[in-house]
């Protein structure tokens, strides 16, 4: 349980663990009131029984670990919540969203729980022997989409997240939805640019465990990406505000953050 001294109230965060009956039921609500709200585009979203197969699921590999964790108030009310994996085999997190209730944006509780991310994920790192991931990565929404431009940005901007310059494509999270072609992929860092190898690394992993994709090397989408990026070597990447300039190709706001 970590505690948040700089609000002005209590908040706390709390892993959810998938053999605990009230732990489920805190996912559940989470779901119902916060993750929903932030999803309304039934192609971005899991269903909340892919949330339960993926946390039971993560128990039986070695190779990855699937987090949920949740920030809550001193009388147990659910604020926010942040899903994101650890693939062991390239030493890297994904974030896939962190999300806070409306009512509580704007106090610092999306930082709170990005630093609380990072702490998961450097205990991930150790225990692969290792002092911290190598990167991290996230998902964002185009700005296009929706209308938090300017929050975002200066979410991402402040931790210090970088684009990478190709088109990412996120497949389709169950049968029924959509794939997405509307996201980038972020990474966190200074880097200019990032070995191919290294992204179709975490691309097959995030796949293959995060998406139960068994073999994504026969995933349509996943070789589109595979064909760009290895005819590009390694992968350019860019400042927040190199990629969101008004006279560039794109403008970027986030899928996966309301702080």
């Amino acid at each position: 349980m970590m505690k948040n001294k700089l609000l002005p109230y209590s908040a706390q965060i709390e892993p959810v663990i998938g053999t605990d009956v009230k732990s489920l039921n805190d996912l559940e609500t989470f779901y119902r009131n916060v993750y929903l709200d932030c999803f309304t585009n039934k192609d971005e979203r899991e269903s909340l029984n892919n949330l339960f197969f993926y946390l039971k699921r993560s128990t039986k590999t070695r190779l990855w670990k699937y987090h949920i964790i949740l920030i809550k108030d001193n009388t147990g009310s659910i604020l926010g919540g942040a899903i994101f994996d650890y693939f062991k085999k390239s030493n890297t997190g994904m974030v896939e969203f962190v999300a806070i209730r409306k009512d509580y944006q704007h106090l610092g509780l999306g930082s709170f729980l990005y630093r609380a991310i990072l702490r998961y994920l450097i205990a991930d790192a150790r225990q692969n022997h290792l002092t911290k991931p190598a990167y991290v990565f996230c998902e964002v929404e185009i700005p296009a989409t929706r209308g938090r431009y300017k929050k975002n940005i200066l979410f991402w901007n402040h931790h210090r997240f970088r684009h990478l310059n190709f088109q990412y494509i996120q497949p389709n999270l169950s049968p029924g939805q959509k794939a997405l072609n509307n996201l980038w992929l972020m990474m966190r860092g200074t880097d200019t640019s990032v070995p191919g190898q290294l992204i179709l690394n975490v691309l097959s992993d995030y796949l293959k465990y995060g998406m139960n994709i068994p073999k994504p090397t026969q995933n349509p989408h996943y070789r589109k990406m595979r064909q760009e990026i290895t005819r590009m070597g390694n992968v350019s990447t860019s400042t927040l505000s190199e990629s969101t300039r008004p006279s560039g190709k794109h403008r970027l706001t986030s899928k996966n953050t309301q702080s």
